[in-house]
Order: C-alpha cells, then structure tokens, then sequence
C-alpha cells in the first residue's frame, strides 16, 4: 500500500525509497538480527583479515595472536606470559613497562639464532645484548688500562710479564686479558688472550726484544691499552743483579754471601744458580765464578757485558749493574766486593788482620781500637768503580751485593 509521502508500508516495516533507508519498527516474519563485537573493549570477534583475532575471548586471543595476518593490527588490553617467540612485524608500542627476562646468568647461548635477544642480569643489574657471539651489557662501561706493567725475564728464550688490574673494572667484571707483542712500540697486533691473571709467561720470546701492552675486557667490551713494556730475554747469556737487601760484614763467609744472592733471584723466579761476585784473602772471585762466554744481562735490562772476559777487562761496562733480581731499577749505592776488576782479590789498605771482615764473619766497625773493613764497588758506575770504588770501609756498615748467574 502506498501514500502520498512515497513511502511503502510492508508488514509493519516501512522503507522509505527515496532515502534507501529500512527502518524496522519491529521484526518481520523470518528476519534475524545481525550479530555485532560486544561493546567491552577487551576482544572482539573480529575476523583475522580485519585485523583481529578471530576470537571473542582474550585466552582465545592469545591462541590466536600469532595468526593475525602480516601488517594487520591486534588490539588487546590483557596479554599473559607467552611460552615461545612473539614475532611483531613493524612497530611494537607499549603504554606500559617492557618487563625484560631476569636471570642470574645469560639465559641462552649468544649465537647468530639469539643475535639481537636481551636479558636483565640479576647479579650486576646491567641490561645484556646478544651481538651474535658475546652477550655484551648495552651501554656500559669497558675496563680502563691494566696498571705497572713489569717483566722478569722467565730463563732462557722466556718473559714473565705481570701487571695490576684496572683502576676502574667498569660495569660488569673483568673476563679476559689480552697480550699484544711486537719489535717496535704500540704493537697493536694480538698476541695472546688470557683469562682473568695478572701474569703471563712469553715462551717463544727468543733473544729478541719486544715490546708488550696488555688490555682488559669485560662483558661491554676491550678496554685501553696500557703503556709499553720493553723486554730483552738472555737468550743463552747468564743474569746479573744487583742485591735488594743490605747486608753488614758478617755474611757467614763467601758461601754465606751466595746463598743471600740465590735467595734472592729464587724470590724473583729466576732460573739457575747464583753466587755473589765477591773475594776473600784466601779465594778470588775469578776462580770460584763459571766464566760465560755469552753475555751477562740484567733482569728485564740492556747487557751489562758480552762475555766474563768482557766484564773483567778492565774495560767500561755497557751498562752499569743497577737493577735487582726482579728487574727493576734500584737506587745507587755501596757493594760489598773486595774484588779488583779483573776479578782477583783486593786486600784492605788499613790491616789484614781484619781484612775483608775477617773473611765476612764480623760485623763490628772496630775490635779493641783496630778497624775493620773490605773493599767496595758502586752500582751506578759502569767504569772499574763499579767493583773497586775504594778500599776499605768499615764492617758494620750495610752494603749490597753483585749476583751472577753460573
């Protein structure tokens, strides 16, 4: 039935042509009401070509999230552990907190699968990154330079070099040390890597010079070089040193003088036996020390001499014998010898009563009125003074002495 508005009245439906609008005031005979998302703002039944999950629960749309099509949108307000990979392609925006995995230790291996994973370490509290190999903390600090690089020369064709750890280890504990080696300075090419030491022994150092740095690493990475460390091993040469401590007359005869030096090189690490270059009346130093034919050297120094005729020619040193067992250079000063260069015994210019300490058995600086004394060198001289510097001085005084390696 029509009427004059233009409008059709059908079942008690009216349609309006003109507009093509159906309004229904009630349902017709056989018509179902379409079926829409429930206004809840959690998750709806959106179908996964319109970008939704295609569940009508949020545990169904967990299930489901992985197959939301590429590009698409999946909008949900609750999200509960995943056990396996969430894989977002685009961009990923939280208007939350990203909470990281917290363990104790790296949670996987770092390999080229894990390349790009991180993890919060419970231990340090850093962020750690996977860089395909190393689990490395994100945006931290690396060690500064390991700290008084030294070296004792380790025996024959060997270096031992020790060094102080960092003064700053940065954020997270130092894991290795590396050894760079090379004939000029700055070596930059890798010789060794270390664990966490603070030593190590160079065993093909040959008889050639080289120069060392070392640096730290931790998890965020390789810290500074330290300074160079230059070292000459002996080769086949024989030690030389000067003695650290200072001793009085009574050095318990000349085997009581060896046994001061062998102690002490013992003390350094160094290899062989030592006796101290040093006479009485009754025996000269040149006929109790081995006479090497290859060159005498201090610790971690130059070569004092190329051979005992060398060191007893009268001629001067190459360098004066001012370093003690472990290398390292000592202040100048007095040295027991009573000893010519030439390696013969040199006789106290006041008496021989108590001439070189009565055989170094006497510490006192007088007996009944009669001076005591023995002859005497001087560490920074490279000229004859270095074994004779004067002929007598008194027994109570405290002198070093010379080593040499036999």
């Amino acid at each position: 039935m029509k009427n004059k508005t233009g409008i059709l009245i059908i079942a008690g439906a009216v349609i309006a042509l003109s507009a093509a609008i159906f309004i229904f005031t009630g349902p017709a005979r056989g018509f179902t009401h379409p079926t829409f998302p429930p206004p809840t703002g959690t998750v709806g039944p959106m179908p996964v070509i319109n970008g939704g999950t295609g569940a009508s629960t949020a545990a169904g749309a967990r299930n489901n999230l992985g197959a939301a099509a590429a590009g698409a949108n999946s909008d949900i307000t609750s999200l509960s552990p995943l056990n396996g990979t969430l894989q977002v392609f685009g961009q990923l925006k939280l208007n939350n907190l990203l909470t990281l995995d917290v363990s104790a230790s790296a949670p996987a291996t770092c390999n080229s699968s894990n390349n790009g994973s991180v993890y919060f370490n419970s231990t340090d509290n850093n962020i750690y990154y996977c860089n395909s190999s190393v689990w490395k903390v994100a945006g931290g600090v690396a060690p500064s330079e390991p700290q008084n690089l030294s070296a004792v020369p380790g025996g024959y064709n060997s270096n031992v070099i020790s060094w102080q750890q960092p003064a700053v280890s940065g954020d997270s504990p130092i894991t290795n040390y590396l050894i760079y080696r090379s004939t000029s300075m700055n070596p930059t090419a890798l010789y060794a890597t270390l664990g966490n030491v603070l030593s190590y022994t160079d065993s093909a150092a040959g008889t050639t010079t080289y120069y060392y740095r070392v640096t730290a690493r931790n998890a965020v990475g390789e810290g500074a070089y330290s300074g160079n460390l230059l070292v000459t091993p002996p080769g086949n040469g024989k030690y030389i040193f000067v003695t650290n401590g200072e001793y009085n007359g009574a050095l318990n005869y000349l085997s009581g003088a060896d046994a001061k030096c062998q102690s002490e090189a013992s003390a350094a690490g160094l290899q062989g036996t030592y006796k101290a270059w040093l006479s009485d009346s009754a025996t000269n130093a040149s006929s109790r020390l081995t006479h090497s034919t290859a060159p005498y050297v201090l610790p971690n120094g130059p070569i004092v001499a190329n051979s005992w005729i060398g060191l007893t020619s009268g001629a001067n040193l190459l360098s004066p014998v001012n370093r003690n067992a472990s290398g390292i250079q000592v202040s100048d000063y007095y040295v027991w010898t009573a000893t010519n260069t030439d390696g013969t015994y040199r006789a106290h210019w006041n008496n021989t009563t108590y001439d070189s300490c009565q055989n170094w058995t006497i510490p006192v600086c007088d007996i009944g009125g009669v001076g005591t004394g023995g002859g005497y060198g001087w560490s920074g001289f490279s000229s004859s003074s270095w074994t004779y510097y004067g002929d007598g001085i008194s027994c109570c005084a405290s002198l070093r002495l010379y080593c040499l390696q036999q």
